[in-house]
């Protein structure tokens, strides 16, 4: 017994700390910490690299415009020179080809001066390109004019209008507007590329300064995490020993149930030989020597006989609840209507007591022995207790929160509450055993069927009023936790 104990101990120890192990929560720090850095490591960058590409990409496209609209100055100006050219030629010769050239370069030059417009990256130089744009245009028109009147023979006209002040004055407009744009674009560009070099030189001191930061915050996460990877092998490493070593100890401890359970059974059997003797030799005495005894011998010797029965009766039921949750029978379905009607006929209640199904019982998955002792317990003890002429015994059941709640109650003594927790308990009975013979096992093993299936028991009830027992099992068709254990602890102990 002290080996069984000291075995339970070492078993508990073991399971604790694995529990404890189990259970115990996961520093994640390291985990947090290396999903922040990661996610500020993302944002700096890439909000460098977006700054970066940024600028790059405004100061390709400044170059590219700039360059572009260099080309089209260069453009614009030849087309210019030869648009004068080509008009004051056809003018002063009267060739048509000359005029043919004009209206071949009018439309490239104005789409030229057009794109420019376009192009202008500011206000001043937009209107400064503007104000070309006009000037251009009165200068084609006033050169069409002139051209149809060559057409018409006046030719001192278009000659004096190709020479005169207004075409001089629309010229001069002209090459203003473009000057100012062309002496504005080196400006722009210049004050682009400062700006450039401004954000470029942002970008490496942040660079400079970012970078180093990220390194070493990276450096210390790293090191972090690779101590709680650390960590996590260690822990893996002693959960795996504890539970080699609980593997063990239940070993142990199987076979010392089985030890016990081996021990229970011897003992009992010796105890209950002498017991028979005792009966057997009384009940002789009581025969042959009848005539010997006076009344109170004879009451004593009765005493003696009903003494070693009730001991035969507290070593049956010391077996009995001993051997719960040990004999793992098949569960089966089982049809609780037809059950608890067998048992009520078994049970045989006298003719002033009734006992009656409120309603239809459900079926349920579960070794057939273990209901059968919960049922019978309870409407036998109904039955037995009854102190009412007319005993009204009423079976109900519910489905209720996930479990099947079923009751018992009879319009008996009834219970006072002070006693609600001692009537569960081995061997504690309400009445005195010489009035009401009962070994006290009854409910103590009702409650330990039904704590095994994982249910509850509890009892209702007021003196002289009944009383009401409740207990509930649950719905799903699982297996109890301890005939689940007990398969296994035979599994090992016979491999």
């Amino acid at each position: 017994m002290d080996e069984h104990i000291k075995i339970c101990d070492e078993t508990s120890e073991v399971a604790y700390h694995t529990d404890s192990y189990k259970t115990a929560k996961i520093n994640d720090l390291p985990i947090k910490l290396f999903t922040i850095t990661f996610i500020l490591t993302v944002i700096s960058l890439g909000g460098l690299g977006w700054y970066t590409w940024n600028s790059y990409r405004h100061f390709k496209n400044v170059a590219t415009k700039q360059f572009r609209i260099s080309e089209l100055s260069g453009i614009i100006t030849h087309f210019e020179e030869v648009l004068t050219m080509s008009a004051r030629m056809a003018v002063a010769t009267g060739d048509a080809k000359w005029e043919s050239r004009h209206k071949r370069f009018a439309p490239r030059l104005d789409a030229a001066i057009k794109e420019v417009v376009s192009l202008a990256p500011k206000d001043s130089m937009r209107k400064a390109i503007t104000q070309t744009k006009l000037a251009n245009n009165e200068l084609v028109t006033m050169e069409n004019k002139a051209m149809d009147l060559v057409q018409h023979g006046d030719g001192s006209s278009a000659m004096e209008m190709l020479y005169g002040q207004e075409y001089e004055k629309q010229k001069r407009r002209y090459n203003i507007g473009m000057t100012k744009f062309t002496a504005a674009m080196p400006r722009y560009v210049k004050t682009e590329l400062d700006r450039y070099r401004q954000q470029t030189f942002i970008m490496v001191a942040l660079i400079a300064v970012i970078v180093p930061i990220v390194i070493y915050v990276w450096m210390g996460v790293l090191d972090m995490f690779r101590k709680y990877i650390l960590e996590r092998k260690n822990t893996a490493e002693t959960l795996e020993i504890l539970n080699k070593e609980l593997e063990k100890t239940v070993k142990k401890l199987t076979f010392a149930n089985h030890e016990l359970q081996d021990f229970v059974h011897i003992t009992a059997h010796d105890l209950k030989s002498p017991l028979r003797a005792i009966g057997t030799l009384a009940g002789w005495i009581s025969i042959d020597y009848a005539d010997k005894f006076d009344e109170q011998g004879k009451e004593r010797l009765k005493l003696l006989i009903k003494r070693a029965v009730r001991m035969s009766e507290y070593i049956d039921s010391f077996l009995l609840y001993s051997q719960i949750g040990h004999n793992a029978n098949k569960e089966l379905a089982v049809n609780l209507d037809k059950l608890v009607t067998s048992i009520i006929k078994e049970i045989a209640p006298p003719e002033n007591i009734q006992i009656n199904i409120e309603n239809e019982l459900p079926t349920i998955v579960c070794e057939e022995m273990s209901i059968t002792q919960i049922f019978e317990g309870l409407i036998h003890n109904a039955v037995k207790y009854m102190d009412k002429p007319q005993g009204q015994i009423s079976i109900e059941c519910i489905e209720q929160d996930g479990a099947w709640k079923f009751s018992i109650t009879d319009n008996g003594p009834g219970i006072d509450e002070r006693h609600f927790g001692k009537i569960f308990q081995m061997f504690q009975t309400l009445s005195p055993r010489d009035e009401l013979e009962s070994a006290g096992v009854g409910l103590t093993v009702v409650r330990k069927i039904v704590e095994m299936y994982n249910g509850q028991i509890w009892v209702e009830s007021k003196l002289g009023e009944g009383a009401t027992f409740f207990f509930t099992l649950p719905t799903t068709n699982l297996k109890s936790m301890v005939n689940a254990s007990v398969e296994d602890e035979e599994a090992d102990y016979y491999n």
